[in-house]
């Protein structure tokens, strides 16, 4: 008799949960750690009629810092020091959605040709399970610093060119949601002309060390440390106070861990930001794999440099 499989559909909550005890079974072999956490501080104000052709700013009233529109309606993000169910609602209730809009969208054909690599790498993503659910957030550098993301709450093998959100001079076009995460990844175009397209994401094995605050030490074989150079933890809930603060940590690396969420992975192009995510993902593995057998003896310094000349890596 022919079976009937059936997609299981869960909600945010249960995908939390799920998403909790698979990062446990990869961290199983690494040391526990609680990161530090700060409450975030902000508020949302309107002020006038907002322009359509060019960034439009705000300062936030407690710390005076002069924030772009999108950032701005961002800043309402908590952090969370546990995932209890309160939190978990606490968290679902002070996400943003109020991003500023826009109409008269325009699609050409450049614009159009990223929708389409967005849809490939995301579905090769979960094919590899390095996206699940709908988590996993790409975006790439279109015109300037305008970029296309993708949204929150589409199944990521379902996800469409149409479903893809255009991000321009700071707002989003009309009738769509972008990620989340859409004023990080403004604050890094903004900042590093030399990066053009972004991954978030929730591999198992990196979330391991995301998860238990264990080094993430990439000194492994040649290519990891070439591809992604020593890879940084930063705390929980930086992504959501101070997204400048992880700006700053890609100046020197392509990539880091947030505590406790995902891993960011940039790159001058989405194809060579999927390689990271490869490596990342599988010198993890590496890593876990490893321990049960004996202490890892990284790559010395001195080897490190000489890969650093021979390979002309910044």
């Amino acid at each position: 008799m022919e079976k009937k499989i059936k997609k299981e559909k869960i909600d945010r909550r249960e995908f939390l949960k799920r998403l909790g005890a698979g990062a446990a079974v990869s961290a199983v072999a690494l040391s526990g750690c609680r990161p530090k956490r700060n409450p975030a501080s902000g508020d949302r104000s309107a002020q006038g009629e907002v322009p359509t052709d060019r960034m439009t700013y705000r300062t936030n009233p407690t710390t005076g810092d002069r924030v772009s529109l999108l950032g701005y309606g961002c800043m309402r993000w908590p952090t969370v020091a546990d995932s209890s169910d309160e939190q978990i609602d606490q968290h679902e209730r002070s996400l943003p959605t109020d991003f500023p809009h826009f109409m008269g969208v325009t699609y050409p054909s450049d614009e159009r040709a990223i929708r389409s690599l967005i849809v490939k790498m995301v579905r090769r993503a979960c094919d590899q399970g390095l996206m699940i659910s709908t988590y996993g957030t790409v975006s790439v550098r279109w015109r300037g610093n305008d970029f296309l993301i993708t949204p929150p709450g589409v199944p990521r093998w379902d996800i469409e060119p149409s479903n893809i959100v255009q991000v321009k001079n700071g707002m989003v076009e009309a009738g769509k949601i972008p990620s989340r995460s859409v004023a990080l990844h403004q604050e890094i175009y903004q900042n590093h002309p030399e990066i053009n397209s972004i991954i978030i994401t929730q591999p198992p094995h990196l979330m391991g060390f995301c998860t238990s605050g264990v080094k993430f030490n990439v000194r492994t074989i040649p290519e990891s440390w070439i591809f992604l150079k020593d890879t940084p933890i930063i705390p929980f809930g930086v992504q959501y106070e101070d997204s400048k603060k992880i700006s700053e940590a890609l100046k020197s690396v392509p990539a880091v861990l947030l505590a406790n969420d995902s891993v960011l992975i940039t790159g001058d192009g989405l194809l060579q930001t999927f390689d990271r995510l490869e490596v990342a993902e599988f010198s993890a593995k590496s890593l876990i794999m490893a321990a049960p057998i004996g202490e890892l003896k990284p790559i010395t310094d001195k080897e490190v440099e000489d890969l650093r000349v021979a390979f002309h890596v910044k």
